[in-house]
Parts: structure tokens; C-alpha cells; sequence
């Protein structure tokens, strides 16, 4: 499919833009055909298999391969609709600044990617500057996902919180483990963190879901071997500390590039 073909096809509706910016996320159903996930599905096994020796997936780690090593024209093309979605959403200059292929392993805690990090606590001291830079992941998960089967779960609206409330919502957070009792639960809200409420984003192959990078979200009751794509963008940078942020991811993926050739 040609450039201007993707770009036709991979369009959100004003609709689903306006309703990405009220809840932090929008589900793109059915963005790709089954033949093109075939295809895509097709690359990833190849691609798992060969990181791996040809040896079977244990379950025990999480596998992730950096998208960087996709060789197949044709699904490097098909990824370009993301490019897309992504870029109406955050704006023209978007840019992709990585991806990895990943088998997932058991459950994910509670977190904003880049919206709150520990550091942030009670404005204690500067975040990282990825923490304030607006971006998204569009995430394409390659097996039927349910509520009780692993999909994403995110806490709608969660991405426009201000600082005094997200520290409400760090108790949850997987990084501050003094916060879970050994039985597992979050000791501040006395539930089980399958137990916060939100929304569960069930999907099949073939979906693509797009979400803040400052949405906190987590998924729970997954087997291990769930297959995802995770694709990551930022917004056109606007000040410097953006700028050097995106030079290094330029030349992060560079040498992962050179890497792979």
C-alpha cells in the first residue's frame, strides 16, 4: 500500500481525537485487516525466534525486541498508519522515538509511563524531562485480550491530573513497593490493585490502541506470552530540554539501526 494509501487509511475521526483528549485513550478497532495482521504476526514470531536461538519462551522474563530489528519492507509499511494516527493527535513534527516487539509475562502494576515519577513526590524535585514532554504509545496486541485474560487497563482522565493528585495515586505505583502489604495489596486504599477502578480495554488483533503517555495504567490475570507491539511518539519538541531528549533518541535508534544492518 503507498504512502498517501496509508495515510487515508489510518485516519481517526474527530470523534476519536476528541475523545483521546478528554479520557487519555481511544481504541482504533480494526485498523488492520486479518491478512495484514498475518503478515505482521508472521514478522514478530520470526523475529522473537530468532533473539531467542530458536529456544522456546520460558515465561519466566519478559522478551523485548527493539522494533529497530523489523526487516520485512512490508511491515514497516504497515506501521506507518500508526505513524499517522499518532501524528493527528499530537500534531505535525510528530515523531517516532521507539518500539519494541514484547512477550509479556504475568501482570503490570499500576503506572503513568511518563506522567509521574517518584521524584515528583510532594514537588520534592525536577522530573526527567520525558516526565513533561506530551507523547503516546499505540499498542498492538496480537492475541484476544479480556478483562480476565491480560488487556490493558487505564484510569480514564488520569492523564490530566495535576501534580497534588497524582501523588494521591502513587501509593499504586510499582516502583514504591514499601506501599503493598505481603499479601499484595495497596496499603493506603486496603484493595488489591486489580481491584482500582478503571476501564478495561479488551481488543483483538487487528486493534490499536493509543495512550497518553501520562495515563496510569496496568493489566492483571494475563498468562505469560501475550504478544505486543508498542509503538512510542512525542510531540513536536518546543524547548531545548525537548530538543536534546529527541537528539538522543535519534541517536539511540542510530546506533540500533547500525546494529541490526
Amino acid at each position: 500500500m503507498a504512502i498517501d494509501e496509508q495515510r487515508e487509511h489510518a485516519p481517526l475521526t474527530a470523534q476519536q481525537i476528541a475523545f483521546y483528549q478528554a479520557f487519555g485513550f481511544v481504541v482504533h478497532r480494526k485498523a488492520y485487516s486479518q491478512a495484514e495482521v498475518n503478515i505482521i504476526e508472521r514478522d514478530f514470531e520470526t523475529m522473537m525466534q530468532e533473539d531467542r536461538q530458536g529456544q522456546p519462551f520460558d515465561g519466566r522474563d519478559r522478551q523485548a525486541v527493539n522494533y529497530a530489528h523489523v526487516r520485512n519492507p512490508e511491515v514497516r509499511e504497515l506501521t506507518r498508519r500508526l505513524d499517522y494516527a499518532a501524528e493527528q493527535i499530537l500534531g505535525v513534527g510528530t515523531l517516532f522515538t521507539e518500539g519494541a516487539s514484547i512477550l509479556l509475562t504475568g501482570e503490570t502494576h499500576w503506572h503513568s509511563d511518563l506522567g509521574w515519577h517518584p521524584s515528583m513526590l510532594g514537588g520534592r524535585s525536577q522530573p526527567p524531562v520525558a516526565h513533561c514532554y506530551r507523547g503516546l504509545c499505540a499498542d498492538m496486541y496480537l492475541d484476544r485480550l479480556t478483562c480476565e485474560t491480560g488487556c490493558l487497563r487505564v484510569i480514564p482522565g488520569s492523564h490530566l491530573l495535576g501534580n497534588p493528585a497524582q501523588d494521591l495515586l502513587a501509593p499504586m505505583h510499582m516502583d514504591i513497593p514499601e506501599n503493598f502489604t505481603a499479601d499484595g495489596r495497596i496499603e493506603q486504599f486496603d484493595i488489591m490493585p486489580s481491584e482500582v477502578p478503571g476501564y478495561a480495554i479488551e481488543s483483538d488483533p487487528g486493534d490499536v490502541i493509543l495512550f497518553s503517555h501520562e495515563i496510569w495504567h496496568g493489566s492483571f490475570g494475563g498468562r505469560p506470552g501475550r504478544r505486543l507491539i508498542a509503538l512510542s511518539y512525542k510531540a513536536s519538541p518546543t524547548t531545548d530540554r525537548e530538543r536534546e531528549y529527541i537528539q538522543g533518541c535519534m541517536l539511540k535508534k542510530q546506533r540500533q539501526a547500525e546494529n541490526v544492518t
